[in-house]
């Protein structure tokens, strides 16, 4: 359990305390917006984006909005950083 614990906190916050402080950037939080958005406005702070595309949706406002987040939203990472975001599916009414 306390391996599992050292694992987390070490996945979590390493790239932050290895990081030049000048080639540094906070993450956004990106949840709840559009995937597309999303992945450019990540792009524009100098990180890698991956889209990933998780559970259907439950509601037409719901499709393709990030619900999850690889990076921390307020940590700081450095640039060239990748973040897998992953999205609502596109809703399927039933």
């Amino acid at each position: 359990m306390v391996g599992l614990f050292y694992f987390i906190l070490v996945c979590t916050f390493a790239p932050a305390l290895s990081a030049n402080p000048s080639n540094t950037v906070v993450v956004p939080d990106v949840t709840g917006i559009n995937a597309d958005r999303a992945k450019t406005k990540l792009e524009s702070k100098g990180f890698q984006v991956e889209v990933v595309y998780g559970v259907p949706a439950s509601s037409e406002d719901e499709a393709f909005k990030v619900y999850e987040q690889s990076a921390r939203p307020f940590l700081r990472v450095e640039r060239g950083h990748k973040i897998i975001l992953t999205v609502f599916d596109g809703f399927k009414p039933q």
